[in-house]
């Protein structure tokens, strides 16, 4: 059966192929629709509000696709949660209590993890017991690997300050002494500069020095006499 053309006044084998070229020809006119020539006469204002509302579908259609990637997001981080009906309730009422609209599908990963969050404290979750054991077999491998660490470490700096020659810590002891403080044993950065107390050093104090032949004690030691 032949389908004749309006447009092209010619007929043509399938319907498929009348309106393809029916639509060529009619962009090759550059034919108005009605529906163009309706919306040509309607006021302003409809316009824009036509305009905003396509604005606001495209935004929404957005973000329901995002929605989509965000859950999986979510489940993939939490392998614990049971993606079950009794725990999809409850993440739609904590939402909704959040004021997010879950009738929209729009919710982000952040609102799903913080309902997740709140709901997991208060108990009001069903989650797999097998993946919440392995998390917490986890967590304390962690933890030992943690500890072992910083004892390597401490180990180091003692390894470190016990290598060091009795030239070195004889001038370490001087440093400390004289008020020229160096940098510890596995630290980084130049000599700090370190005041005496009372501004100066103790061994400055002539009052304070033993001297040969001096007057005696009755014990024998040599001292000065005394300023006071």
């Amino acid at each position: 059966m032949p389908f004749y053309g309006e447009l092209t006044g010619k007929f043509y084998d399938s319907i498929q192929a009348m309106r393809h070229e029916e639509g060529r020809e009619a962009q090759r006119r550059n034919v108005r629709t009605p529906e163009e020539e309706a919306f040509d006469s309607l006021p302003n204002e409809k316009v824009r509000e036509l305009i905003e509302r396509a604005a606001t579908s495209d935004q929404q259609k957005v973000a329901q696709a995002q929605c989509s990637i965000d859950i999986a997001a979510f489940l993939q981080a939490h392998p614990e949660y049971q993606d079950c009906q009794e725990n999809t309730d409850a993440m739609k009422f904590c939402l909704e209590g959040m004021g997010v609209d879950t009738k929209s599908r729009t919710s982000n990963f952040y609102q799903l993890e913080e309902a997740y969050n709140h709901l997991k404290a208060g108990g009001f979750l069903k989650l797999k017991t097998s993946e919440v054991n392995k998390q917490a077999e986890q967590a304390v491998a962690n933890r030992v690997e943690q500890i072992k660490r910083e004892r390597e470490r401490t180990f180091d700096d003692w390894s470190a300050y016990n290598e060091l020659s009795l030239d070195e810590l004889r001038q370490r002891a001087d440093d400390q002494l004289s008020g020229n403080a160096r940098a510890e044993i596995g630290s980084m950065g130049a000599e700090v500069a370190v005041k005496p107390f009372g501004g100066e050093h103790p061994l400055d104090d002539p009052s304070r020095r033993l001297t040969p032949g001096s007057q005696f004690n009755r014990r024998g030691f040599g001292e000065t006499p005394s300023r006071f």
